[in-house]
C-alpha cells in the first residue's frame, strides 16, 4: 500500500504509477473543475484558472502540497518583470492570486 509523505494512503488499485504525484495533481484539478462547474462558473473562467494553476506548477516545478509563499512571490514577480523597457502585460494577472491559491485549500 502506497503512503505519501503526509501519511495518507494512495490506493490506485492494481495500477502502479511511475509518478503518482502527477496523477494526484491531475485528479485535484479535475475535482476543482467539477466544483467550479457545480457553481455555474463560465467555462472561460474555469479554463483560465486551470491554465494559471498549471503554469504556476510548471514554473515552480512543485506540487500544490509543496507550494510556499515564496513560490507565489517569485511567480508573480516574474509576471511583472520588465521586458525591453516595458512592463509585460498578462491579462490574467489582476485578481489571479486568489484563484491560484484557492486550489491549495482543495488538497
Amino acid at each position: 500500500m502506497a503512503v505519501d509523505s503526509a501519511g495518507r494512503v494512495l490506493d490506485f488499485g492494481a495500477v502502479r504509477f511511475l509518478h503518482p504525484e502527477d496523477h494526484v495533481f491531475t485528479q485535484m484539478l479535475t475535482g476543482w473543475r467539477n466544483q467550479q462547474l457545480s457553481r455555474n462558473l463560465a467555462f472561460g473562467t474555469i479554463e483560465g484558472r486551470e491554465r494559471l494553476v498549471t503554469r504556476f506548477q510548471e514554473s515552480t516545478n512543485e506540487y500544490p502540497w509543496q507550494w510556499t509563499p515564496a513560490h507565489v512571490d517569485e511567480f508573480f514577480g516574474d509576471l511583472r518583470s520588465i521586458k525591453h523597457g516595458r512592463a509585460v502585460h498578462h491579462p490574467e494577472l489582476p485578481g489571479s492570486a486568489e484563484g491560484l491559491l484557492r486550489i491549495r485549500s482543495v488538497a
